[in-house]
């Protein structure tokens, strides 16, 4: 088994880490702020352009003689800059993406960027790790983006400004092309692959409808975010029209666990359930990887949503969260929204300390105490000496177009969840592996085995638009 060398975490995100009280604290914004990012998203600057939707070939170059198509990868919740997130590069690395998509939760514990040294959120999180890629990234804002104290304006500078221009080049990452805001399109109706992924801002507490409860009265009024239905509503009206294929990434799901988990996102999920064109949702926020197939979307829709028969909407409904944060149980018990579960149920027992089952069967996956006791255990359990994540039972998603698949004459979307069991065991005939090293290569056999397509030994996850 190799040696598996990792960056120093020394300064940046070592030793109880995540107990640090200004970190804890930082991460429990949830409950100590009120939530008005329903406000605070429209205060950062209007967006450029004002429609918010860019070509895709802006950003890739779609008509390269050497390549027939394009590829991208979609991570979740991927910004603590510890081992798990680190682990991953060497897989993102052999896929050779073109783009890069973080689907919220891009720097732990608060999406801070105040000092530019390593101890700021985005500098650990997002800069150095992804340090030397070569890519463009684009991201959708998760909770904890909104947990700053700038209520979230740090990730609209990084990602919707040229502020941090100099991060981004020193960092060897691609930012010729910056986000129009905090919720954005692209676009290839016109092109060959009819491609249009949104990325919807689900805000600090996924509050998208607003709330006013008469018992919370230290609060005003949270208003619904009508502008960006009515966007989302426009967006998909023309996809629609042009036939083209949609795909809707955004952090918060209301479909997880296989049941409804929020309350406050049913104008949104109302709107996709409109629209054919919508062939897949894509979230994150569970820090693991949940599957469902488009009949059971039609029926949660019917049952929690709409309340009423969903005859166009055929969307797969995924959760994925496993791009470097502290792993979540998937042992819950089955509700009525079955699902596919990665790691599965025996997989994460076997991975999970005694403490964190306890937690996960008292119902408090989400909680700080889950938290706390996680770290402690990760700390007691992995090499004994740092606070960082095994890099184990991570994912994220592969999205191919390919103008002719090999074996066929079709152009296709493919959508293919990445399963990353163990990163020794991709180098077992390695004795040392440096993962920042772009040369250190895993023999394509082994890559090939962590796609859920076709020749998976695991259930063929793949969704073809």
């Amino acid at each position: 088994m190799a040696k598996i060398i990792y960056p120093d975490f020394t300064g940046a995100r070592g030793f109880a880490y995540w107990l640090r009280p200004k970190n804890l604290w930082a991460s429990r914004q949830a409950f100590m702020r009120v939530d008005y990012s329903n406000e605070w998203r429209y205060e950062f600057g209007k967006p450029d352009p004002p429609d918010r939707s860019i070509q895709l070939s802006q950003i890739i170059n779609i008509n390269k003689s050497s390549k027939d198509g394009f590829k991208i990868i979609i991570l979740g919740d991927t910004g603590e800059g510890d081992k798990s997130q680190y682990g991953l590069l060497p897989l993102i690395r052999e896929f050779d993406p073109d783009l890069l998509i973080i689907n919220g939760d891009v720097a732990y514990p608060a999406g801070r960027m105040s000092s530019g040294q390593d101890e700021d959120d985005f500098v650990a999180g997002f800069f150095r790790p992804y340090t030397n890629l070569n890519l463009p990234i684009w991201a959708t804002p998760g909770n904890h983006e909104y947990y700053s104290p700038n209520n979230g304006r740090d990730f609209y500078d990084i990602f919707c400004t040229r502020k941090y221009d100099n991060y981004w080049s020193q960092s060897g990452l691609n930012h010729s092309t910056i986000q129009p805001g905090m919720y954005w399109e692209l676009n290839d109706s016109d092109g060959d692959s009819k491609l249009v992924i949104i990325g919807i801002d689900s805000g600090k507490s996924a509050n998208l409808d607003g709330y006013d409860y008469w018992w919370q009265f230290w609060k005003r009024k949270i208003y619904p975010d009508h502008s960006q239905h009515k966007w989302l509503d426009e967006r998909l009206r023309k996809a629609q029209e042009k036939k083209s294929k949609v795909i809707i990434l955004f952090h918060i799901p209301a479909l997880a666990k296989e049941k409804q988990v929020e309350e406050h996102l049913s104008t949104l999920h109302q709107i996709i359930a409109d629209y054919r064109c919508v062939e897949l949702v894509l979230c994150g926020h569970d820090h693991n990887h949940q599957q469902y197939s488009a009949d059971i979307f039609r029926e949660y829709i019917t049952n929690e949503e709409a309340h009423r028969e969903i005859n166009n909407s055929q969307p797969t409904y995924m959760v994925n969260g496993g791009g470097g944060a502290y792993l979540q149980s998937t042992d819950y018990s089955d509700g009525p929204y079955h699902s596919i579960r990665y790691p599965n149920q025996e997989e994460w027992i076997k991975y999970a300390t005694w403490a964190r089952r306890v937690v996960s069967d008292w119902g408090k996956n989400k909680s700080w105490i889950s938290s706390t006791i996680g770290k402690i255990a990760q700390k007691l359990q992995i090499e004994g000496s740092e606070d960082c994540d095994a890099p184990k039972y991570l994912s994220f998603i592969l999205l191919e177009f390919k103008k002719q698949w090999p074996h066929s004459n079709n152009s296709e979307i493919r959508v293919t969840p990445v399963f990353l069991d163990d990163l020794n065991l991709l180098y077992e005939d390695t004795e040392t592996v440096n993962v920042m090293d772009k040369n250190c290569r895993i023999h394509q056999n082994r890559v090939s085995a962590c796609k859920q397509d076709a020749t998976s030994a695991r259930e063929n996850l793949e969704v073809r638009l």
